[in-house]
């Protein structure tokens, strides 16, 4: 059996694992655990030889180096690093590639062109950045997966890539714990129906639009009803506290910061529907994991996640607080939101974290022998 020797850019497995963090753990775990691939992590934090991931838990947490600390690392010690190794291929799950060898292969994911579609909701230097190494990686590598037709579109669109150079590969649903006791939710401050929002903290995810909608439907509502809003804090320095006590909301809105997982899961399943009004999405993996807990979604219609949502909920215009209120209406309604939750578990079974991987890694064996 030939083995087929792939080097992976861990930069972004950083504890807590969030969105490209979570992709990039969950595929390479699976791909390392393959005997016909030999997986190599190369990541700052890192011990000096490049980590082999073997074990069944990830090891992110000794890996949180700032933003420029990665930039750097990515620009000096990984250029190098690969040609030593001698590598087959190497795989940046994460819109970049370093400088490669000619007998190594290149394949890259670029997951959304965000600071193409929606420049303003990221950090200037950020922008620039993405820009540069997503165009960088496009000529470079052999081949490019994409986490959606959208961004695939994007890809041939924006850089001229042929589409025989890209597959859309989707993400899967990450099996979370076991939700605990109900009255855990009690203890934070949930204590009536709410709708629940899961997204860093950062203006892309339309957290003071979705506020004030929230608040238009509150207010009119026959009965108690929350507003949770689960998520890190990012850029951006959203005064979500000062837009919730603005409007009056101080007892219907909670604002939880980062979850872990087990919380995460007792919030999806007690919830009645999830909310995410982004302003631009590469995927949107909070809406299959509401699927995964038979919850509708309300989602922007733009970007990837109509084809995500399809039959699933209710599309609005992210722009537009009364779109989003109506929204919001629609599925409070019992009926309506039973019609969409019964279609959430056909589509959650699209997703699946290793026919991701086992399809990823298809294309890594195709690549090296189109190279042979």
């Amino acid at each position: 059996m030939v083995v087929i020797r792939v080097g992976i850019d861990g930069r972004s497995l950083r504890y807590p694992l969030t969105g490209v963090g979570r992709y990039a753990w969950e595929l390479t775990r699976r791909l390392a655990a393959m005997d016909w691939l030999e997986v190599v992590v190369f990541a700052p934090g890192l011990p000096r030889d490049p980590h082999q991931i073997r074990a069944s838990e990830p090891s992110a947490q000794a890996l949180q180096p700032s933003l420029m600390d990665r930039v750097v690392w990515h620009a000096g010690s990984l250029v190098e690093t690969p040609e030593r190794r001698a590598l087959d291929l190497f795989w940046g799950p994460n819109h970049s590639l370093p400088k490669l060898s000619a007998n190594t292969a290149g394949i890259v994911t670029i997951h959304d062109l965000v600071w193409r579609h929606a420049p303003r909701t990221m950090r200037r230097f950020t922008r620039h950045l993405d820009r540069f190494r997503m165009s960088a990686a496009a000529r470079a590598a052999d081949h490019i997966v994409t986490v959606s037709e959208n961004t695939a579109r994007d890809v041939q669109g924006c850089f001229g890539v042929d589409p025989l150079r890209i597959s859309v590969i989707n993400p899967g649903i990450t099996a979370l714990p076991q939700p605990g006791e109900e009255r855990r939710l009690a203890d934070i401050g949930i204590t009536s129906p709410f709708v629940l929002c899961v997204g860093t903290l950062e203006p892309r995810k339309n957290h003071l639009r979705l506020i004030e909608a929230f608040g238009r439907v509150c207010g009119a509502s026959a009965s108690p009803l929350q507003l949770v809003i689960a998520g890190g804090q990012g850029w951006g320095r959203l005064d979500l506290p000062g837009a919730v006590s603005a409007a009056g909301l101080e007892e219907s809105v909670r604002l939880l910061g980062f979850v872990d997982d087990g919380l995460l899961s007792m919030l999806y399943a007690q919830c009645l529907f999830v909310a995410m009004p982004s302003l631009f999405e590469g995927f949107g993996m909070p809406l299959i994991e509401a699927f995964s807990y038979d919850k509708p979604v309300l989602a922007a219609g733009n970007s990837s996640m109509p084809a995500v949502v399809g039959d699933g909920g209710v599309l609005v215009d992210p722009l537009d607080t009364a779109s989003m209120a109506d929204g919001l209406r629609a599925l409070l309604d019992d009926q309506t939101r039973a019609d969409f939750a019964a279609r959430a578990s056909e589509r959650a079974a699209r997703y699946n974290w290793d026919h991701s991987a086992a399809a990823l890694a298809r294309t890594f064996a195709q690549l090296v022998q189109e190279r042979a």
